[in-house]
């Protein structure tokens, strides 16, 4: 065996690897990569949220005023705390009464009775996550009637993101006609 077969054997042995530089370079792009991908990942996760609680406060408000029409009651929307959010049957409804600027960060939509007794639960939605707030333009509840007209309400509920700088706006007539913009 000659001394150059030695050599391209050894030789053979290190091209089959990775050389340290090679593996910093590749964990640099990667470095590179996410610190640009992860913001806008948080964006998309926070527009999410946003369209989420908007969608879900939209779909519960036309399924209580087509409750209200159908059976011919009142049915009350209005904010309570997560913990309060699991009302019961028969005592008078837990909503809170918050200053006009206060976002709701859980609600309920029920049947009213005699007295705001909660007759029957209709709808109860899930805690707004944190940095999504849910405004209604000083509203302290949303009611519908009998005939499924919106109850002294005319206005827009708002559902911003900071972190995703959007807004969406669920707009409420006095008909009961509801929109999510």
């Amino acid at each position: 065996m000659s001394v150059v077969g030695l050599k391209t054997r050894h030789l053979d042995c290190w091209t089959n690897g990775y050389t340290l530089l090679e593996t910093l370079m590749v964990l640099a792009m990667a470095a590179i990569i996410s610190v640009l991908v992860v913001p806008n990942f948080q964006y998309l996760l926070a527009q999410r949220e946003v369209d989420r609680v908007a969608a879900q406060m939209a779909q519960q408000m036309e399924t209580a005023r087509v409750f209200a029409q159908a059976n011919a009651v009142e049915v009350v929307g209005c904010p309570v705390t997560s913990n309060q959010s699991k009302a019961v049957v028969g005592v008078v409804a837990p909503c809170l009464s918050l200053a006009s600027n206060q976002a709701w960060h859980a609600w309920i939509w029920y049947v009213k009775g005699e007295g705001n007794v909660l007759m029957q639960v209709l709808a109860r939605s899930e805690t707004v996550p944190a940095g999504v707030s849910l405004t209604t333009g000083g509203r302290m509840h949303i009611v519908f009637g009998a005939q499924g007209l919106a109850t002294g309400f005319n206005g827009t509920i708002t559902v911003a993101s900071a972190q995703a700088m959007t807004v969406r706006s669920i707009s409420l007539a006095s008909t009961g006609r509801v929109t999510l913009n």
